[in-house]
């Protein structure tokens, strides 16, 4: 089937798959490596805007592939839609570059002349290649979560921003002390095993002490007091870093 109705059955099909989650979308104008753009009203979990680029992958039966060119868009969503000739087996399969190109390295594709001229693709996914991506099978719960994850930690990144950016330039102590608090919460947002803010905060301030400020830091510990049994290793932010064996740097 020509190309480009393989796309354009794609597209509408991943369209109604993100309107079901309860998603708006949109279209770009130009083809720049998106296809669609996904986005939800501003509601408890998002108090900015944000949105999700998406580049689709169609097929009339399999295929399965990752270029290189893509790792340059940021926050990313692959979207790889399968047996467009078959309504009940259609399936989508969504990743971020980075867990696209995680795959690609277990499966030794990085290392073939095909990958070193930025891209590798098959049409005959191989059982390993179809059980490492079943984690990535899409449902409307886990397409609504998966693509809200990625605004909600483009918001944080922006507030990190923010944050940082008030503790440099700001005028008093007082202020710089709500930008450094400003980038503990935003870390505090990625840790979702972690109590509560003020116990983050003070565990944080605790693996983050003499790397900031001596005033800025005192006021906020004077309000978030160091712990006595401290969940977070010095010079990280993750929750429970501290003295677990079996703690993996988030990714």
């Amino acid at each position: 089937m020509d190309t480009q109705i393989v796309e354009l059955i794609g597209r509408h099909h991943l369209t109604a798959e993100l309107l079901a989650a309860g998603l708006e979308v949109a279209t770009p104008v130009r083809d720049r490596g998106v296809d669609l753009i996904a986005y939800a009203d501003i509601d408890e979990r998002l108090t900015k805007f944000a949105s999700c680029p998406i580049q689709m992958k169609a097929a009339m039966k399999r295929s399965f592939g990752l270029a290189t060119k893509y790792k340059r868009v940021h926050n990313l969503l692959i979207a790889y839609v399968w047996h467009l000739e078959d309504l009940h087996h259609r399936v989508t399969y969504a990743l971020t570059y980075q867990e696209a190109f995680s795959l690609a390295e277990e499966l030794g594709w990085t290392s073939t002349e095909s990958w070193k001229r930025g891209a590798y693709t098959t049409t005959r996914p191989s059982a390993k290649i179809l059980s490492l991506l079943e984690p990535y099978r899409m449902t409307p719960q886990k397409r609504r979560a998966k693509i809200m994850g990625i605004m909600k930690r483009e918001e944080q990144e922006a507030q990190k921003t923010e944050g940082w950016s008030l503790y440099e330039s700001g005028v008093t102590a007082g202020d710089r002390a709500r930008g450094l608090f400003m980038v503990i919460e935003a870390h505090f947002y990625r840790n979702p095993e972690a109590p509560g803010i003020s116990t983050y905060a003070s565990h944080w301030l605790w693996a983050n002490q003499g790397r900031y400020d001596r005033e800025v830091t005192e006021l906020l510990i004077s309000k978030y007091p160091l712990p006595n049994a401290p969940r977070i290793q010095q010079g990280y932010s993750d929750w429970d870093s501290y003295g677990n064996p079996n703690y993996k740097i988030l990714a």
